[in-house]
């Protein structure tokens, strides 16, 4: 999402990236699942998402978090 955002900026010309109030920047909220789904059932949800992240109470489970988890099973 930042880099997206500094590529705008960048093609319209704004000298001071930097600078600007962070309120220029979308935030993302992640979607709030349940603990008890499964695998399959959380990757069904982040393949229609934009910014593929869901969040449980005590969780944020992002695309590379499914691949860890993928990995280690190898």
């Amino acid at each position: 999402m930042v880099l997206d955002k500094i590529k705008d900026l960048n093609n319209a010309q704004n000298e001071n990236i930097l600078e600007l109030s962070a309120s220029t920047f979308k935030t993302i909220t992640p979607t709030l699942i349940s603990e008890k789904l499964t695998l399959a059932e959380i990757c069904k949800i982040m393949q229609s998402m934009e910014n593929p992240y869901v969040m449980t109470p005590d969780y944020v489970i992002t695309p590379y978090d499914i691949l860890e988890v993928l990995c280690k099973e190898m």
